[in-house]
């Protein structure tokens, strides 16, 4: 095990590429030569060392980011609730319900928050900075579950609690017995929601994972007294599914790990986050734009983001696509409900990690990182990396993926 080049923050773990290859076949997620298509990365037997100052900013940033996410959910419930709405709260309050995806609105008035919620993050020369706050979003514990595994056994009790925190929320929340429903939609993290079940089963949970179309023909049937992950945003091949998983949660039949709250993953959110206690430390100046708000003069390099979208998809760096960033302002711009956000870029640097070639050999190569943690009022379950050479930092052939550990 060895610090890589002039970077104290990588470390190589000494994992043979063999070692590495077996465990990546062993754990399902590469387990046929489709799911290794599927899944396909670059290997890395390294790990992000996290020292004691690093680990103290992420606490602070998972508590006040849970904390904002609650207040922001409060702040539209009372909003929806009220007899007289005010032009900025209505406004405010359009935001939310252009991106219910078919669940539950502010009007519904539920104002409980997922027990856990993803947080992207950039680490630059100021410390951590938050590029999305992925609030309605159980698709990544199944990656987490993945590198948790990955990680010696020696180095086991030098991280994060992982898998054995989201265990506990889980019998909290609802007890041992869970479905993970995927929708087709969704049907490429099928496994990765099946590496999370198996991981779980040593913490007393028993997870189930069910396909949308089963579902809608009556193939599987989800007992009454269990729990559901989530309702999938993206229940659109068979809605009647979300109904009747909506109707079986209203009738306490079913519990929801993920209240059906997607509107709160509206990156649309983010200024809003911004203003809230402790945050503006860790959110980039954000901006909406829209048809009747005015646009932000802001200088330097810049993202356009779209409000609802996944990974990469609707962002646009201005640096690296000036022209399609130039279009996308102007088209936001016209937006009746604003759309879209811009957002200064975080600078970043890249870092050198170590990589096996195609012939097996260890090479170093500098990539860009992109830190995922998963934030709970009761602390952090896990903080994951994917890396890429390129600055869109997102799954993909050349992208690798690695764990953290204490220093």
């Amino acid at each position: 095990m060895g610090i890589i080049g002039n970077s104290p923050s990588i470390v190589d773990l000494g994992t043979s590429r063999e070692d590495l290859l077996s465990y990546y076949r062993q754990s399902g997620y590469w387990g046929t030569e489709e799911l290794a298509r599927r899944y396909a990365c670059d290997l890395s037997p390294c790990a992000f060392l996290l020292s004691g100052s690093r680990q103290e900013e992420l606490e602070r940033l998972g508590q006040h980011t849970y904390a904002a996410v609650q207040q922001l959910n409060v702040r539209l419930c009372q909003i929806a609730g009220s007899s007289h709405i005010p032009p900025r709260d209505g406004h405010f309050l359009r935001i939310a319900n252009a991106a219910t995806r078919g669940l539950l609105r502010p009007l519904d008035q539920e104002t409980a928050i997922p027990p856990a919620i993803k947080v992207d993050m950039v680490l630059g020369d100021e410390g951590f900075r938050i590029a999305e706050v992925d609030v309605y979003n159980p698709r990544g514990y199944g990656f987490s579950a993945f590198l948790e595994g990955s990680v010696p056994e020696s180095l086991r009790g030098a991280r994060y609690p992982g898998v054995s925190l989201l265990s506990e929320l889980l019998k909290e929340k609802g007890g041992r017995e869970w479905y993970a429903v995927v929708s087709h939609h969704e049907r490429f993290y099928r496994e990765t929601f099946a590496i999370l079940a198996r991981a779980l089963a040593p913490h007393g949970i028993r997870m189930g994972v069910v396909d949308e179309e089963a579902l809608a023909l009556g193939r599987t049937q989800i007992p009454e007294g269990t729990g559901v992950l989530a309702i999938p945003a993206s229940l659109n091949l068979h809605p009647k599914v979300r109904t009747e998983l909506l109707e079986r949660r209203a009738a306490g039949e079913i519990a929801l790990f993920y209240p059906p709250v997607a509107y709160l993953e509206s990156k649309a959110f983010l200024p809003y986050l911004r203003t809230c206690e402790g945050m503006e430390e860790f959110v980039p100046r954000t901006h909406l734009i829209g048809r009747s708000i005015e646009t932000p003069d802001m200088t330097g390099p810049l993202v356009l983001k779209a409000a609802v979208s996944s990974g990469l998809k609707g962002v646009v760096f201005s640096e690296l696509d000036p022209i399609e960033f130039s279009e996308g302002v102007e088209h936001a711009r016209t937006m009746r409900t604003p759309s879209w956000i811009l957002q200064e870029q975080v600078p970043q640097q890249p870092v050198p990690l170590t990589v096996f070639d195609k012939s097996g050999e260890r090479v170093v190569r500098d990539y860009y990182l992109r830190f995922i943690a998963y934030v709970t009022a009761q602390g952090i379950i896990d903080v994951e990396i994917t890396a890429r050479p390129d600055p869109k930092v997102h799954g993909a052939p050349d992208c690798v993926q690695i764990p953290t550990v204490f220093a």
